[in-house]
């Protein structure tokens, strides 16, 4: 099967072959290389964060389709979430942790 993000396939959207590993991991870990299309609607972030939505994504497609993967795609940790989110400015400070540079007079 094919993967399209965006409408355009994931070799000519993700020039980065680490990239383009991450789409594939899903199906490596099930043995399903090849047995699936993708197509993914994917905004915001950055090329990394892209793919690594992407393969959650499948990974909890394959699941919900399959759910005899289930196990597989959770030793392989594909059905977790990373919860890491930006930190907001405080008040007093440049940024969320970045201090105004200090003058001693």
């Amino acid at each position: 099967g094919d993967i399209f993000i965006n409408g355009v396939p994931h070799v000519e959207y993700f020039h980065d072959w680490a990239h383009r590993a991450y789409l594939l991991q899903p199906f490596e870990v099930t043995d399903t290389l090849g047995k699936y299309e993708v197509r993914a609607e994917v905004e915001g972030g950055g090329h990394t964060g892209q793919s690594q939505a992407v393969r959650q994504a499948t990974a909890k497609a394959l699941q919900k389709y399959t759910p005899k993967l289930r196990t597989k795609l959770k030793r392989a940790l594909l059905l977790k979430t990373d919860v890491r989110r930006v930190q907001p400015k405080k008040w007093g400070r440049a940024k969320a942790r970045r201090s105004f540079q200090w003058v001693k007079r």
